[in-house]
């Protein structure tokens, strides 16, 4: 098959792939904005449940104070309740605008009217207080009749709390269920778009077109370099590389064509000027011709390529037709890992092997460095509650990859901030450096939450978090710091003590520091 149709079907099938992936991250996003809906629907449900207690609260709690002290401000404050903010005709309202069940609303209902019953009796209440009747008016708030009833109300609000609660729950939990379920496909979807797209590469761009063409350059080397019985490969294949085998072939045989008149020059001596020149001119721009033909398939490799990108391309324009901001975001991304692997491509047809670039070693200051972090993160919360020391004994400079050892300061410093134990009276924080032997050693000790025993043999695991009610994180830092520590030739170890945890880093000293 020609190498222009498989391209060509290899764009279809990452515009069809593309296509799902998008449709799937839609429909996944539907579901998680349902389960936030559905969860923020129960809280209010709550909420609404505590409004009516409060309501309640408030015209029992003010109208037993106007009995008892006769201050008006308590008798207004009872009737602006009842007239004017109307808390529990507000809560129904809102109820129906949720469409609550009936039996909910039935529920309220109930309730509101034996509030209304209720509100007779403070009625009486403060109109014996009006005429002087405070034995009255505070037997009538006070007896167990007016506990019993006001109890009355409180029953079927709470049952309406009960009702709420578990249906918005399970309303919660389906909507959960459908979105876990989606992002599952979700993922299934990109890695296998993933797989389609790599292998793809390595089968076209590798195979057919990258493999070809350095062994039809280095045949055309060594050609140019004398050794003219070299062979020309995949003359026979059918397609674009077989077309340029092809011509290299021909350029092979004009090439032998011009040694053969060189020779035949020295045969002819008699008109050796005239023939030296004509032939002198036919090989050099041979020789250019090879040297232009070697250049030409060198470059050719990016058409698919460009080809490639071109279709994504129009492929992102089209869809962002449909005015979805994540459904852009999504081929953008696509689109610029093309043009990436157009790079790596471009880069092995001109025989360059990727190599992974480190981060060289430089003398860092450690306190300064410390001093640094510490700046940074005066914004985290409680910093304040923090009396921080600091100890550095170590002699001589130390040279590693900066970003690692500020990777490991950065994780172990906010990890005291965040997780102090806020309810001992003082939280403090205290790094100290030395040297033993020919190890440098940074110990970073608090005294906060601590890792609890049961989970310290997790501690260094990917997305494992201690605790997460406290703040929240992804999980990483730990992770990171104990990468971060191989890379430097280290280790990182934990130990608990009597007041919180002692993290203690061990690398390899510099000579000048032994």
């Amino acid at each position: 098959m020609k190498i222009s149709a498989l391209t060509t079907l290899t764009g279809i099938g990452c515009i069809a792939m593309s296509l799902l992936t998008l449709g799937l991250v839609f429909v996944t996003n539907y579901s998680i904005q349902q389960e936030h809906h559905y969860i923020q629907r129960q809280m209010e449900f709550r909420h609404l449940g505590n409004e009516l207690k409060r309501a309640s609260d408030l015209l029992t709690r003010e109208a037993r104070r106007y009995t008892i002290f006769g201050d008006k401000r308590h008798h207004d404050a009872f009737w602006r309740e009842v007239h004017e903010t109307r808390t529990r005709d507000k809560v129904v309202a809102r109820l129906k605008e949720m469409k609550a069940h009936p039996e909910e609303l039935a529920l309220i209902e109930e309730a509101k009217a034996n509030s209304d019953a209720l509100i007779e009796t403070e009625n009486r209440a403060m109109k014996a207080v009006a005429e002087g009747k405070l034995r009255e008016a505070q037997r009538l708030m006070f007896d167990e009749n007016y506990d019993f009833h006001k109890s009355i109300i409180m029953e079927p609000i709470e049952k309406f709390q009960r009702i709420t609660n578990q249906r918005a729950e399970k309303e919660a939990e389906q909507a959960q269920y459908k979105a876990s379920v989606y992002l599952h496909f979700t993922t299934i979807a990109i890695v296998t778009y993933i797989i389609f797209v790599l292998g793809a590469l390595y089968f076209i761009f590798i195979r057919k077109i990258s493999s070809p063409l350095v062994a039809i350059t280095q045949a055309i080397d060594l050609i140019t370099a004398g050794k003219v019985d070299t062979k020309i490969p995949y003359a026979n294949v059918k397609n674009e590389i077989g077309r340029l085998a092809v011509a290299a072939e021909m350029f092979k045989k004009l090439l032998i064509g011009n040694q053969r008149l060189a020779i035949d020059l020295q045969l002819h001596k008699d008109n050796l000027e005239k023939i030296v020149d004509e032939r002198t001119m036919a090989l050099t721009e041979a020789n250019a011709e090879l040297e232009e033909f070697s250049y030409r398939t060198s470059h050719d490799l990016r058409s698919p390529i460009v080809s490639a990108i071109t279709l994504l391309g129009m492929a992102k324009d089209s869809i962002r037709e449909s005015d979805y901001e994540m459904v852009n975001s999504s081929v953008s991304h696509a689109y610029n890992s093309l043009v990436k692997l157009e790079k790596l491509i471009k880069d092995i047809l001109v025989l360059s092997e990727a190599k992974h670039r480190q981060e060289e070693a430089t003398v860092i200051d450690v306190a300064a460095l410390v001093d640094s972090v510490l700046d940074n993160m005066q914004h985290l919360d409680n910093f304040s509650r923090l009396t921080i020391t600091k100890d550095f004994r170590h002699e001589g400079a130390l040279c590693v990859p900066q970003s690692r050892f500020v990777v490991i300061l950065e994780n172990l410093v906010s990890n005291a901030i965040k997780y102090q134990d806020v309810n001992k009276e003082s939280s403090y924080l205290s790094i100290s450096s030395y040297c033993d032997n020919s190890q440098f050693i940074l110990e970073v000790k608090d005294n906060g939450l601590g890792i609890p025993k049961e989970q310290q043999k997790e501690l260094f695991v990917m997305f494992k978090r201690f605790h997460p009610k406290v703040a929240f994180g992804s999980g990483l830092g730990l992770y990171l710091i104990s990468k971060s520590a191989a890379v430097l030739n280290g280790h990182i170890s934990f130990s608990e003590h009597d007041e919180g945890s002692l993290f203690r880093l061990s690398i390899p000293a510099n000579k000048e520091m032994e």
